[in-house]
């Protein structure tokens, strides 16, 4: 119910005053322009008036002549005024033909112009009518038809130019056609303008009343520490004191057949002639750092060090320990050895808490849980000094990620209040420096170093490698300057160790998803070998752990993962391809997310080394690295730490869950490596943005509460759940599923264009203007789940409604899709993300897309919409963006959304500037590209439903999500209903977008 008019006339100070036929003027209005007849012939005398540029001119037309009056009022003849006019333009019917074909280009239309041509008593009458710049009409009377055309050409051409349309060549003026193709003039339909009012006045009157009443911080936060007193590994309350003596109790008469029900798996590991030594030292320091070497045991043996010293003094019971590891599929399968090895099943004394899966000890004390870093942060939320925990043990520290340095921080300043918590440090690689001048302040740092268990390791080069292997010195320099993993060099790598080397796996490190995919395809053809590929995108990797079937070579698969903690026992060989993704952190906006993108870097110095160690485990063995010497010189030594790199807002989000009184600056100056106060500053105001932290005291809000328990991105769990209050839940659910995943819709590889080309049209197939929309579709299309791709999303998806499900019983017992529409849908992302790209005409009509702070945007072929140009709504709606070549954004899935929704929805503020004493701009874009313009009234009623609608959210955020309903939560339902109803009806009433001034009555 929302109309969008156009015209193709901007504003102009230029008056025309006509008097046509009956000589009653025809008033051209800035804001109502109607069809203009100019007729000429021996039976009309129309004169018009022309004000431009300060100079007048009066035209009076008459038979073929054309008089014309200067400023002055001086007389010119016919013949005078005639030839005038052919000096400008000396061919009017060329000129006016090349004009058409031009702007019929620049518009997209097939003309702009159509000729009548009539017989007349006395010769042709020509007629022409133009679309552009307005719709407007000549007439011309000759004795032959050409004479007729040439007239009402000419006629037509001196219009033009004495409004500035038109150059002396007959070109266009495309500024104003730029400068009228940017704007949209809006107006609201009456008839949903009663619907408006009425949900307006229910806002004002009852809504707002209400809301006033109640005090919002002291209603929230009352319950904001609901699991305070669950214990933060075992996921239970916290046991009596009886209850741990009684427990402590069973444990010492089990000690001694818990010793007999270990197994050892593989040799005795060099660590455990230092377990003394490591135990004096957790002892005698708060923080103790251990730095051992690849293969020493230290991931599986350490904790279980502590755990068993604990049991043989009798303290079994109070002991807890949490081991903090980088990745999530480390983090699992270290927990299934832990407990293999002890004779017992995960779930027992062993657990583990990941994205998506969580095992938990099922014993009141004496555990060992791992965790990822992140995981392990919330539990500060509501346990801020760790009560329960009496030993947090960091492994590969090394990796710097950025859950590991956020539990540093939070783990200094529990430290400060829990004097009995330990701290143990571990790295192969480990910067002892940096780690014990950050935790001196508790008193002397213990350093531990134990050697590794690895054998003798042949290191081999691209230039080291057999001619047979690499052929020419060319294809050398080429992989030294190409991110880029070569399959077929690879493949005979592969092939000729199979053939020519001794029994013995092949580990060979790519660097991602799509590159692993590709290689499985490829070395499945050959024989003898059993391709086991190690993503986390596989929920069962256990065959990488088990010896390889008789008379078949196991090849592994895997990325950086495989570098650290996870052994696998049979591998001899190693093919270093030398390149891994990692996050580059981009701040397109001001109060935008901060893009990431995963960009393939060489990797460094201390990568190769790890890589190569892997060789070593069990037996001598070689590596391979598809890099020159060269090249290995010039790397870098270590990674930077990922909080250099990747996005903050999630992490300055988590640390004011834990400090919402301290500033996220100060706050992040206590990290190991702080970032830069601009990084920061950025991350603080996108979260004010989007209502997460308060403005200015940077405190959590309600929102941010029920965000931090979702299991995804920040802007996808605000897409969740706002889509579960206002009942749109199940198609952005399988939006945010695959965009979190991601899903890859085709796992055809071809040439870049030709898989581009596919997934564009599988994506068309599913809907015709929005590529997020279509991945939803596809993700609910049964037919697909024959791909690890489509059954993680769904795995994903499945898991994520349940945690929304899981908020509240008024959650739990509704379907959530009253309301699932389409644009509502796409109006909550964009509410969520405030990804918005801005289609806008240059000087010379060239079509170009822009975010809002005016980064320059292309849409990859993939897209439904990478032709964009033609598309009627300016605005594109985007989830993940990064920038390329310096200044570039790029993004691969976009939607179309509608102007209102832009205007009721973005997160953004907007700028609005009156231009008339009814009308108003809206321009919310860099350097003011695209104006809306709406009458006054309209504006004012969009910026109260913006309000409602935030109320709303405000409101079930709290009711809902954080479950804490009122008794007032009955009436707020209905006006919900109510509200959402209107803005679903001017969302979908029938939105025209050309960009024509809307006509009012004279």
């Amino acid at each position: 119910m929302f109309s969008v008019l156009v015209s193709s006339v901007s504003r102009r100070n230029s008056l025309v005053k006509c008097s046509i036929l009956s000589q009653t003027s025809l008033r051209l209005h800035r804001h109502c322009f109607r069809p203009c007849q100019l007729n000429i012939g021996s039976d009309t005398q129309p004169s018009f008036l022309v004000s431009f540029n300060s100079v007048k001119k009066l035209y009076t037309t008459q038979h073929d002549g054309l008089q014309s009056y200067s400023t002055s009022s001086s007389l010119l003849t016919t013949q005078d005024t005639t030839s005038k006019a052919s000096e400008i333009f000396p061919l009017p019917l060329s000129a006016m033909n090349s004009l058409n074909q031009r702007l019929s280009s620049k518009l997209g239309v097939s003309s702009i112009l159509k000729e009548h041509l009539k017989k007349s008593k006395t010769g042709y009458v020509c007629e022409l009518e133009l679309t552009w710049p307005q719709p407007l009409k000549f007439s011309a009377l000759g004795k032959r038809k050409v004479n007729a055309r040439t007239q009402a050409s000419l006629q037509a051409l001196l219009w033009l130019f004495s409004h500035n349309f038109i150059y002396e060549s007959a070109q266009p003026n495309l500024t104003d056609l730029a400068d009228s193709k940017n704007k949209l003039f809006m107006c609201l339909d009456k008839s949903i303008v009663t619907d408006i009012d009425e949900v307006l006045k229910v806002h004002s009157k009852e809504i707002v009343p209400i809301l006033s009443a109640l005090e919002c911080n002291t209603f929230c936060m009352g319950d904001t520490h609901q699991h305070e007193h669950i214990h933060p590994t075992l996921g239970i309350p916290f046991p009596t004191s009886e209850e741990l003596e009684e427990w402590n109790k069973v444990l010492q008469t089990s000690v001694t057949s818990n010793k007999k029900n270990k197994e050892q798996l593989g040799p005795v590991l060099p660590i455990e002639n230092y377990r003394k030594e490591i135990l004096e030292s957790i002892a005698e320091s708060r923080v103790t750092i251990l730095k051992g070497e690849t293969g020493c045991g230290k991931t599986t043996k350490v904790p279980q060090f502590i755990l068993e010293e604990a049991f043989d003094s009798g303290k079994g019971a109070y002991c807890n320990i949490a081991v903090i590891q980088p990745r999530r599929l480390t983090t699992v399968e270290t927990a299934k050895y832990v407990a293999k090895e002890r004779g017992e099943n995960v779930g027992q004394s062993i657990g583990y808490s990941v994205k998506m899966a969580t095992i938990l000890p099922s014993v009141v004390g004496g555990t060992i849980t791992f965790l990822t870093g992140m995981k392990f942060a919330h539990k500060f939320t509501d346990n801020p000094m760790l009560q329960g925990i009496s030993h947090v043990v960091l492994d590969e520290v090394h990796l710097r990620d950025i859950g590991t340095d956020l539990v540093m921080t939070l783990l200094k300043q529990a430290m400060m209040t829990n004097k009995d918590l330990r701290v143990i440090i571990m790295s192969a690689t480990v910067d002892t420096t940096m780690f014990e001048s950050y935790f001196n302040c508790f008193g002397k740092v213990q350093i531990c170093t134990v050697p590794g268990r690895t054998f003798p390791v042949k290191m081999h080069f691209l230039d080291d490698l057999p001619t047979n292997l690499v052929a020419y010195q060319k294809q050398i320099e080429k992989e030294n300057s190409d991110l880029k993993v070569n399959f077929e060099q690879v493949r005979r790598i592969v092939s000729w160790i199979n053939y020519t080397k001794p029994a013995g796996g092949i580990l060979i490190f790519v660097s991602g998803w799509n590159e692993m995919s590709e290689l499985q395809k490829i070395l499945s053809r050959e024989a003898n070998m059993l391709i086991v590929p190690v993503h986390s995108m596989f929920r069962d990797c256990s065959a990488a752990f088990e010896p390889a079937p008789n008379g078949k070579r196991k090849v592994i698969l895997a990325t950086n993962i495989a570098e650290t903690s996870l052994t696998f026992p049979d591998i001899v060989y190693v093919i270093d391809c030398g390149i891994h993704k990692k996050p580059k952190r981009n701040v397109l906006s001001p109060g935008g997310w901060s893009s990431v993108r995963m960009s393939s870097e060489w990797v460094t110095k201390a990568n190769v080394l790890q890589r190569k160690g892997r060789a070593g485990r069990v037996q001598p063995g070689e590596s391979f690295h598809l890099f020159t010497k060269e090249k290995f010189s010039e790397m870098e030594s270590y990674e930077l730490p990922s909080i250099l790199t990747e996005s903050l807002e999630y992490l300055v989000l988590s640390i004011k869950m834990v400090n919402p009184d301290i500033q996220a600056n100060k706050l992040l100056k206590e990290f190991p490596t702080p970032p830069s106060e601009r990084d920061v500053r950025h991350a603080v105001h996108t979260l004010q943005t989007v209502s997460l932290l308060s403005h200015p005291d940077e405190k959590p809000t309600p929102l941010a509460l029920a965000v931090m328990r979702m299991s995804s991105s920040l802007p996808s769990a605000l897409a969740l759940i706002y889509s579960s209050i206002f009942r749109c839940f199940d198609k952005t659910l399988s939006i945010i599923a695959a965009e979190e995943t991601p899903l890859m819709l085709s796992s055809r590889r071809e040439v870049s264009e030709s898989r581009a080309t596919l997934e564009r049209l599988l994506k068309e197939s599913y809907h015709e203007s929005s590529d997020h929309l279509a991945k939803s579709n596809a993700v609910n299309d049964i037919k697909n789940n024959n791909t690890p791709s489509f059954r993680q999303t769904r795995v994903l998806k499945s898991f994520l409604g349940k945690q929304i499900k899981s908020m509240s019983p008024a959650l739990k017992y509704s379907t959530l899709n009253e309301n699932c529409n389409e644009q509502l849908v796409l109006s909550i992302i964009l509410k969520s993300f405030g990804s918005l790209l801005v289609k806008s005409h240059g000087k010379s009509m060239t079509v170009s897309l822009r975010d809002k702070s005016g980064i320059t945007a292309m849409v990859k072929s993939s897209s439904i919409n990478s032709k964009f140009e033609n598309l009627e709504s300016p605005f594109l709606m985007y989830l993940n963006g990064h920038v390329v070549r310096g200044n570039l954004l790029s993004t691969k899935d976009t939607s179309v959304i509608s102007p209102l929704s832009v205007l009721l929805f973005l997160p953004f503020s907007f700028k609005a500037v009156e231009v008339e004493s009814d009308r108003i701009e809206v321009k919310a874009w860099h350097k003011n590209w695209v104006a809306l313009s709406l009458e006054k009234e309209d504006y004012h009623r969009i910026l109260a439903l913006r309000r409602a609608l935030k109320d709303c959210l405000d409101y079930f955020v709290i009711a809902e999500t954080l479950n804490q309903p009122d008794h007032n939560y009955g009436i707020l339902c209905d006006f919900r209903s109510q509200l959402i109803q209107c803005v679903t009806k001017m969302l979908t009433g029938g939105q025209r977008h050309t960009n024509a001034i809307p006509k009012t009555e004279d």
